[in-house]
């Protein structure tokens, strides 16, 4: 398991940033509203939180983020772009469907905000992308806020960024004119894949003349496609119609959003691991141990990914053993019972007797390394947990409930 501090910022005044249920900023731009989601990138460890916004909240970042100046304070660093609230009155929230949320093509990671007020369409896409900077990994997220002038006068329409250490990468007007189209395009680091490495500066994070710095938005976005849709090329390709569907009048295309589903889903597990290990850190349920990773990896031995696949089982066998601190979230015995599907997955997917064997009784760096081992779940932990046998059953009829439902 990673060994992780309270919080990036090394501050034990301000909230753990990481377990189950704990404290997170809502949408700084949201008007109440509780639209979100994450964007990241394999092995990060702090996933940055999304809002419909076009906001995100990076926890990765060592600041200290207070909304408005009072209340709550959390460490991180919350980057908003102000345009979103263009053409509204002060105080106003946008109209009820008016504002659009999706994936660039229907799965990728990258989330773009989009709405049209006062003849101006807008749009605000935010992504992350690994790169090395200074010989070191990081990641990055890039903003490209793009403004369309549909009218027939000239409009001012400034992105209104913030956020500490944002590096603006081109230098277009804020003035559109009439049928024009102009793009803001913003980056900065938000994680280091560790938790000891300091983020780049803006100096370093800033292309110049001998330091190439970020990439470009487009390379990187380009970057960031390739990288998913390679991942992607391991697991089934889906092949559904697009038959219309009773009570569905919004989707019309019900095949290619099920396939999108499927490869977002793909991305999104993996976003959400940190480092090697099956802790996530994302969305405010941080903690994908004991009976939810057994399903996950089962579901990506299934699709043909092996990836880190010996740490995940171990890690996650760790958290079957019933003392488990699972920092906030409950623990279920459903974990326990389930964990063999995946170490069964994986055998059927790679043939690796020798890891199975290796690790499946308890004279073989058994429950003291790796929590309790496969025969133990199964001879203890499992038999132990059926209801008492009624009068008209049998030891053996109860036993064999077990051997079916596994």
């Amino acid at each position: 398991m990673p060994t992780l501090p309270r919080n990036i910022c090394q501050n034990s005044s301000l909230p753990q940033d990481y377990g189950t249920n704990f404290p997170t900023p809502g949408d700084p731009l949201g008007f109440g509203y509780a639209n979100q989601t994450i964007i990241g990138w394999t092995n990060n460890y702090y996933a940055p939180f999304e809002y419909l916004s076009g906001s995100y909240f990076a926890r990765g970042v060592p600041s200290t983020y207070q909304p408005g100046g009072k209340g709550q304070a959390y460490c991180g660093a919350m980057y908003s772009f102000g345009v979103y609230t263009y053409g509204l009155a002060a105080g106003q929230a946008p109209p009820a469907q008016s504002v659009q949320w999706s994936e660039a093509d229907g799965y990728l990671p990258a989330m773009t905000t989009s709405f049209t007020r006062d003849d101006v369409a807008i749009k605000i896409t935010d992504f992350a992308n690994e790169q090395s900077i200074g010989g070191s990994p990081v990641e990055l997220v890039y903003t490209r806020v793009t403004v369309t002038n549909k009218g027939t006068a000239a409009v001012d329409v400034p992105s209104g960024q913030s956020g500490p250490s944002l590096v603006t990468l081109n230098d277009e007007p804020d003035t559109v004119q009439p049928g024009q189209t102009v793009h803001h395009d913003f980056v900065a680091a938000v994680d280091d894949f560790s938790t000891t490495t300091p983020l780049p500066s803006v100096t370093a994070l800033t292309p110049a003349s001998g330091n190439p710095g970020a990439l470009p938005y487009d390379a990187a976005y380009r970057n960031m496609a390739s990288y998913w849709n390679k991942q992607l090329s391991v697991t089934p390709r889906l092949s559904l119609p697009n038959v219309a569907l009773a009570n569905t009048s919004n989707l019309k295309d019900p095949g290619t959003a099920i396939d999108n589903a499927y490869k977002a889903a793909f991305i999104y597990t993996r976003i959400v691991q940190v480092g090697d290990a099956p802790f996530s850190g994302a969305n405010n349920y941080a903690y994908l141990l004991n009976h939810d990773l057994p399903g996950i990896m089962a579901n990506s031995f299934e699709e043909g990914d092996f990836t880190d696949a010996q740490s995940l089982l171990l890690n996650g066998r760790i958290s079957e053993a019933s003392n488990f601190n699972e920092l906030g979230a409950n623990w279920y015995w459903d974990g326990p019972w389930r964990t063999p599907v995946a170490w069964a997955a994986y055998l059927e997917g790679t043939n690796d007797t020798a890891f199975v064997s290796q690790y499946f009784h308890d004279d073989a760096n058994g429950p003291s390394q790796w929590g309790p081992s496969l025969y133990t779940l199964m001879h203890t932990d499992y038999l132990s947990q059926p209801e008492p046998v009624k009068p008209d059953e049998t030891s053996s009829d109860v036993n064999a409930g077990c051997c079916v439902l596994l």
